[in-house]
């Protein structure tokens, strides 16, 4: 029996669905989307189009905001780490300044450049940043 919003009972009719992920059928196994936080938060409509579009979500113009205040699907973390989440009512601006990374935090970020670019392989992007030069992230780290 599902308990919360990560917990699921597993279907065996769910097996044989194909999603479409970025121009291509892939069975669930197969299936993986990245979203950039970055790409949401400076174009909302647009990426919201492309993700629903991705897994076969009907579009929903209230997608792009919300009330302010807490959530049911918050979990039990939310009153911790959803503050400013729960006083806004649509998506900000993504940051421009990246912190400086230590020496410590810098190894770590290199360790985890293949984990990156998998993942950057996989972004689901808009029509807009299908033309656009891709991201370095190795800039990010400077």
């Amino acid at each position: 029996m599902a308990l919360g919003t990560h917990d699921f009972t597993p279907d065996p009719r769910n097996d044989a669905i194909l999603i479409y992920v970025n121009g291509t059928l892939a069975s669930r196994a197969q299936a993986v989307v990245s979203v950039f936080d970055s790409d949401i938060l400076n174009d909302p409509a647009g990426m919201l189009h492309a993700l629903c579009a991705a897994l076969g979500i009907t579009w929903d113009d209230a997608m792009l905001g919300w009330q302010a205040g807490p959530h049911p699907d918050d979990g039990i973390w939310g009153r911790h780490w959803y503050c400013a989440v729960e006083t806004s009512t649509r998506f900000a601006p993504s940051p421009t300044n990246m912190p400086k990374l230590s020496d410590a935090a810098r190894r770590i970020a290199d360790e985890c450049q293949a984990d990156y670019a998998r993942l950057a392989a996989l972004r689901i992007k808009t029509a807009a940043q299908d033309k656009a030069i891709p991201v370095d992230p190795a800039a990010w780290l400077r």
